[in-house]
């Protein structure tokens, strides 16, 4: 669960006292993305039993309590079940803690004894770092899949507060945009493209507006001028790229856009007829589990293929009528339609994308998706087949 998103966008699901944060802090030479809750704070979330990363009760959430140095901390995890059905009742599900007076601070570099331990134990950490890393861990009660309304608090007692990590930070753009090399396309990049042009890179943007259309609106949020790169825009469509020729490709790149696309196996094909042998397909899209579509069921293969059967590339009553169920049941489907409002179209998972890319046989002789755990995207890398399908 991507605590860290949940309290940053103030999930409708979400209550919590005074002292409960976000924050990035560095230990050693990692990054994390962690939840800062001060001693006596409560953080509460309300029927998690809605998100779809939950509903399997996992054990292993993937957080972890940092041993920061300041002195002794518990956090205490209770799950609040029946809920819904007027009784509710609580259940100690995980309790980590910190203890003893705070360590001497360690040199720069040097792992804590909670590090060296793990090291022993597994002989494969290749590099420590300093700061331990205490896990945390659920045992759930059976009574969670029996009544309705699960839930969760997290309290945290004594001196230091706590900081749970939700996971190290993690660009998936980050290995990815080095191999967009020749020439190619980003799709729908608006005003920030990712890809820019260089020695060995000859990139163009597609865009459903005009490059005036795309100055005007960043100009008037207070941005920099993007200067030359507006001639690199082109007018066209998305799913299609009608105006690029076939075969003439060496990369297509998407930025949090695929997500919108309806009918991602016409999609797919139409890119891949663009791609030279051995071109690639990159980008990074949402993880539906871990962003603000934690809610939504996954896409799977009977919404790809229904798409691909019907044919066409337009939003839909069904596709507003689902975000609005789960995303967002504070809007009115018809309303967003009418004003041609952006939404997601599909709600991918890294093995969700790669069962829709696994319904193209042959096209690709390289499928390859780039995630860490709780992020709230993961990066995807698709290489056309060298060989004909």
């Amino acid at each position: 669960m991507n605590l860290y998103d949940i309290v940053r966008r103030e999930d409708r699901a979400l209550r919590r006292s005074e002292g409960v944060r976000t924050d990035e802090p560095r230990v050693g030479r990692a990054r994390h993305r962690a939840v800062v809750i001060e001693p006596g704070g409560v953080l509460e979330l309300s029927d998690i039993d809605e998100f779809t990363v939950m509903q399997g009760f996992p054990r292993e959430p993937g957080w972890h309590l940092l041993d920061t140095g300041e002195g002794p901390c518990r956090l205490a995890v209770h799950a609040l079940t029946g809920a819904g059905d007027g009784g509710g009742r609580e259940h100690l599900v995980s309790r980590t803690e910190i203890s003893g007076p705070s360590p001497a601070p360690r040199p720069p570099g040097r792992p804590g004894p909670l590090s060296r331990i793990r090291s022993r134990m597994t002989g494969v950490l290749a590099v420590t770092v300093p700061g331990d890393e205490l896990p945390v861990r659920f045992d759930w009660p059976l009574e969670a899949g029996i009544r309705p309304g699960l839930g969760l608090r997290l309290e945290v007692a004594g001196k230091a507060p706590a900081v749970l990590s939700i996971g190290r930070a993690f660009d998936p753009r980050a290995r990815l945009l080095p191999l967009m090399r020749g020439v190619g396309v980003e799709v729908g990049p608006g005003a920030n493209p990712q890809v820019r042009p260089a020695a060995g890179v000859d990139v163009h943007y597609i865009e459903s507006a005009s490059a005036e259309e795309w100055a005007r609106r960043y100009r008037k949020q207070g941005g920099d001028d993007l200067g030359p790169l507006w001639d690199r825009y082109r007018v066209d469509s998305a799913h299609e790229l009608a105006g690029v020729a076939d075969g003439s490709l060496d990369f297509i790149f998407s930025n949090h856009v695929f997500e919108h696309l309806v009918n991602p196996l016409g999609v797919l094909r139409n890119w891949v007829r663009k791609l030279r042998p051995g071109g690639l397909i990159a980008g990074a899209t949402p993880d539906a589990r871990f962003s603000f579509d934690l809610r939504q069921p996954l896409s799977g293969p009977p919404d790809f293929l229904r798409e691909r059967d019907a044919g066409g590339f337009e939003l839909c009553d069904r596709h507003y009528d689902r975000w609005c169920r789960y995303t967002a049941p504070y809007n009115q489907p018809d309303e967003l339609r009418a004003r041609g409002y952006s939404i997601h179209a599909h709600y991918y998972s890294p093995a969700a994308f790669t069962t829709l890319a696994g319904l193209l046989p042959g096209a690709f002789d390289q499928v390859f998706t780039d995630t860490s755990p709780n992020n709230k995207d993961f990066g995807f890398l698709l290489r056309k087949s060298v060989e004909p399908a």
